[in-house]
C-alpha cells in the first residue's frame, strides 16, 4: 500500500477510504466485521461514517470494530442532519452540532475523531448560512477533539465556495468520468469539477473523490 500524507498533519493514509454507510443496514455486524477485516489485510486504514448513517448504528459498529486499533486507522464523520424528533436535533445552531459531535465520539468510542465534516452542503453560501456549525468544529478542533475540518460537498456551487473558503482543510467531492451522481448532469461537464479540485489541492486543502463508481452507475 502506497500511503499519502494527510494535509499538513504528518498522518499516513491509504489512498482508499472506505465508507461504512451499509454497516448496520445491507450489511450485518457480521458482514461488517468481515468487510472492516478485509480493508486491515489489504493496508486501508482511512474509514468514512456519519452520524445519520443507520440512526447511528453504523458509528456503533465502526467504533466497536477500532476498538482494539484505535491509533492506527483514521476515521472520517459528518454532522449536520437532524438526529431524532426534538426541535433542537436538527438546523444549523450551535447546541445541534455541540451533541451531535458527542453522540459520534459516543458512539464511536473515541475521544477524538480525525475528520469532521458539514455533511451534504448544497447551497453556494454555505460558509456564511452556516457559521455557527464552522465555529463549533474550530472549538473542537482547538480542543484536540477534531483534527481536522471541511465539508462534504453536493453541488458544483457549494464546491466553488470551499474552494474559497480559508476554514475548509478537507473536501469529500464527487466525482467520476461518466457524471454519475456528481454534481455536473454530464460527462463533457467533468472536467469543471476536476478544475475546482486542482485548484484547492493547489492551495493545500486535502480532496477526497466519493461516488468514484457513481453510486453503482458506472458500468462498463
Amino acid at each position: 500500500m502506497e500511503y499519502k500524507i494527510l494535509g499538513n498533519t504528518g498522518i499516513k493514509v491509504s489512498p482508499l477510504c472506505f465508507g461504512t454507510m451499509s454497516f448496520g443496514g445491507d450489511a450485518d455486524e457480521a458482514t461488517s466485521a468481515a468487510m472492516f477485516g478485509r480493508c486491515r489485510e489489504a493496508g486501508i486504514n482511512f474509514f468514512d461514517c456519519a452520524d445519520v448513517y443507520e440512526k447511528g448504528r453504523s458509528e456503533e459498529i465502526l467504533g466497536g470494530l477500532i476498538r482494539d486499533c484505535r491509533a492506527d486507522v483514521i476515521i472520517a464523520s459528518k454532522v449536520y442532519f437532524p438526529t431524532g424528533q426534538d426541535v433542537n436535533a436538527r438546523g444549523s445552531h450551535r447546541q445541534h452540532i455541540r451533541h451531535a459531535i458527542e453522540a459520534s465520539l459516543r458512539r464511536l468510542n473515541t475521544d477524538y475523531i480525525d475528520i469532521m465534516l458539514l455533511h451534504c452542503v448544497k447551497e453556494g453560501d454555505w460558509p456564511q448560512a452556516m457559521k455557527g456549525p464552522m465555529d463549533v468544529l474550530s472549538e473542537y478542533k482547538a480542543r484536540g477533539r477534531v483534527r481536522m475540518v471541511g465539508v462534504s460537498c453536493h453541488g458544483l456551487a457549494p464546491l466553488l465556495a470551499a474552494a474559497e473558503e480559508p476554514w475548509v482543510e478537507y473536501v469529500l467531492a464527487r466525482v467520476n468520468p461518466f457524471a454519475h451522481a456528481m454534481d455536473v448532469d454530464k460527462p463533457e461537464r467533468v472536467s469543471a469539477v476536476v478544475h475546482v479540485l486542482e485548484k484547492m489541492h493547489q492551495h493545500g486543502q486535502v480532496v477526497q473523490g466519493m461516488k468514484i463508481f457513481g453510486a453503482g452507475g458506472c458500468k462498463t
